[in-house]
């Protein structure tokens, strides 16, 4: 019974991308066509990859020079307006490989989609996420640069998927009582290392209307069960007040019991508690710390950001407990949020501008979601130390980004069972990531970007030890309106006690958008 079970869940999260895809003309036919907020787009794009060392070889000595041909159909949805508000980016890339006979999937998926359907206004919601990418296996085997098309045993295709059904009722108009499920699934193809599936129910009691002193009443219970390794679940009930006592300011504490069995598979209860404080002087900057003494370990958060009228700075801290899954360096670090931010003074509106940033990122010939760094996965319950540094400035022709970030991921009880897993081959991993982009418009339908990218990997052992440089240049060229050409060149090298490589490839790319 449980084998049937998993297997639907697996097909379930494949088939999301078409799910997630028809939802955006679902929600184009229940609305007028004029409607204002609703986008639905088209694309085409061609990619010819030619590269020295398609295959991560065993050794430097060895290339496997070859070519790859790439079509990828895509479609784009985007809507803050109706009863069914969000966006959908998904690509098909269908692979020809020539003169190669690496390993690699000739079709490949490229989803992100956060869609909210609001069954009965203010009252019922559906939430669903979904993404589907490349992704590293491993943080100890060989790395490749960005979300391209690269070989090797240790990229899959990963494929996550949640749906979060939300029930808001309000008492006699005192308080409100909101009711979330989650039910999330991730699958890796090729392997059960990843394989995931867990939910979450909460249950949150809280007044009806905002006041400088409020209260709360939190119940949750998580549970989450890897293919490979050791189920979990964790409850969890608190009380919490929150004071402001001024406009810029928000305070907290919080108190209660947990219960978890995170440790060993041993259910323990201890008294938890935690307090918040939050400080927004103005809409350019913004503290927050947060802090909670668990079970499991204490866990704390501490983030900054401050925005200038042409730069945005951003800082921020975090001991989190983790649980199986894909554990990614610098998870909120992407070129769409370090666009969005800023071009928050150029832009307030929130619809608008997520408009601007993509029409920005696609002049640079930059993915929505183009990483600043990698991660792996792991069937392990982990406890992570995560530092992220994240500096934009925009000149009158040019645009400079930065992005630093570290994680220090520790294993939390014992090895899992299964030898391939990160955290069985060492009880911590340490990953450090940097990112310098610069774009320069050298012509009003012309642009240049030159980008470097480093990623230092550690285990327990140096023999674990890798680093990866890459340099990338790129010309793109804006042929029409909504006709786009772009011919980068890239260099690699990855220096590891095994499996190192250095890497030349040119890319040309055509896109069309209808």
């Amino acid at each position: 019974m449980r084998t049937v079970v998993l297997k639907r869940a697996e097909l379930l999260c494949w088939l999301a991308p078409l799910g997630l895809v028809a939802m955006p003309v679902w929600a184009q036919e229940a609305t007028s066509t004029g409607a204002a907020g609703s986008r639905l787009q088209m694309q085409l794009g061609a990619s010819l990859l030619v590269s020295d060392q398609l295959a991560r070889s065993e050794t430097q000595s060895a290339k496997d020079r070859g070519a790859l041909l790439m079509v990828s159909p895509g479609v784009v949805w985007r809507s803050n307006r109706g009863a069914v508000q969000g966006a959908v980016d998904y690509s098909l890339n269908t692979i020809k490989k020539i003169k190669t006979n690496t390993d690699m999937r000739q079709i490949q998926h490229q989803l992100k989609a956060s869609v909210r359907a609001s069954l009965l206004p203010e009252h019922l919601s559906l939430d669903v996420n979904g993404n589907v990418g490349q992704q590293a296996l491993s943080a100890f085997a060989t790395q490749s640069v960005g979300s391209q098309p690269a070989a090797g045993a240790n990229r899959s295709e990963v494929g996550s998927l949640s749906v979060t059904p939300q029930m808001r009722v309000r008492l006699a108009g005192v308080a409100q009582l909101q009711l979330r499920h989650t039910q999330s699934v991730q699958r890796v193809r090729g392997t059960l290392a990843g394989d995931v599936n867990g939910r979450i129910t909460a249950l949150t009691l809280s007044p009806a209307r905002d006041r400088v002193l409020n209260w709360s009443f939190d119940l949750s219970d998580q549970r989450s069960t890897p293919r490979l390794g050791r189920s979990t679940r964790t409850e969890l009930a608190l009380v919490g007040l929150n004071w402001r006592p001024d406009v810029d300011w928000r305070l907290g504490a919080r108190a209660g019991q947990e219960r978890s069995n995170l440790f060993e598979g041993l259910a323990r209860t201890a008294d938890t508690y935690g307090g918040s404080a939050n400080w927004q002087p103005s809409a350019r900057t913004s503290v927050a710390f947060n802090w909670d003494r668990r079970l499991a370990a204490d866990q704390y958060s501490l983030s900054a950001n401050h925005r200038l009228p042409r730069s945005t700075l951003g800082l921020s801290y975090n001991r989190s407990v983790n649980l199986p899954g894909n554990y990614l360096l610098g998870e909120a670090q992407t070129r769409y949020d370090q666009l969005f931010a800023l071009f928050a003074s150029r832009e307030p509106d929130a619809a608008r501008r997520d408009l601007l940033v993509r029409q920005e990122l696609a002049r640079l010939g930059l993915g929505v979601d183009a990483p600043v760094s990698a991660g792996f996965l792991s069937s392990s319950s982990s406890l992570s130390h995560a530092l992220q540094f994240n500096w934009a400035w925009a000149l009158q022709r040019s645009v400079l980004t930065f992005g630093l970030s570290q994680r220090r991921t520790e294993r939390l009880g014992s090895a899992p069972a299964v030898s391939q897993d990160d955290l069985a081959i060492s009880s911590m991993v340490k990953q450090q990531g940097m990112n310098l982009a610069w774009t320069y418009r050298l012509a009003p339908t012309q642009s240049l970007t030159a980008q470097w990218v480093r990623q230092h990997n550690q285990g327990e052992r140096a023999s674990l030890d890798s680093t990866l440089d890459s340099a990338n240049l790129m010309w793109t060229l804006q042929l029409g309106l909504q006709t786009q050409f772009s011919a980068s060149y890239r260099h690699s090298r990855f220096e590891a006690t095994q499996r190192p490589y250095d890497e030349n490839a040119l890319m040309l790319t055509l896109t069309q958008q209808f």
